[in-house]
């Protein structure tokens, strides 16, 4: 797949992980240390996953939004309140957003436009050992 987010060096995104599957998978983003903003259930059988990337820009929330340490169903969950993380669990028909600092390491010459490739990817060994990887551009 071609690369389709390019945040620049020393910005601060927020990504929305969009988990159209029935199952939960713990994603792992290289690179960052992010924090969990909120959850979102969704229409997920409404999302055309045929077409790639499928087109998720008229996701149909069916719940509210919940933040870490608003979790009543799932209290395991508080552990993410306030906490830096490098993977999160994408629940099957929710939007995970999360906010995090694209800082390079120290020491690394950034010339401007140059690119620094990491990736994210589902830790579920079948799916890292086939190689399912989604990789990103670091720009400098």
């Amino acid at each position: 797949m071609p690369v389709t987010e390019t945040p620049r060096a020393g910005s601060v995104e927020v990504w929305r992980l969009i988990n159209t599957t029935g199952d939960g998978h713990p994603i792992h983003i290289h690179l960052v240390q992010f924090q969990v903003l909120d959850r979102q259930p969704f229409a997920a059988d409404q999302i055309d996953t045929s077409v790639s990337p499928p087109q998720v820009d008229k996701l149909m929330f069916t719940g509210r939004r919940v933040q870490p340490g608003d979790e009543s169903k799932r209290p395991y969950l508080m552990y993410e309140q306030n906490a830096f993380k490098d993977t999160v669990m994408a629940f099957p028909g929710e939007v995970t957003r999360v906010i995090m600092r694209f800082d390079l390491p120290n020491g690394i010459h950034v010339r401007r436009g140059q690119k620094f490739r990491y990736v994210l990817h589902c830790h579920i060994l079948e799916h890292e050992d086939n190689d399912m990887m989604r990789p990103y551009d670091v720009i400098g």
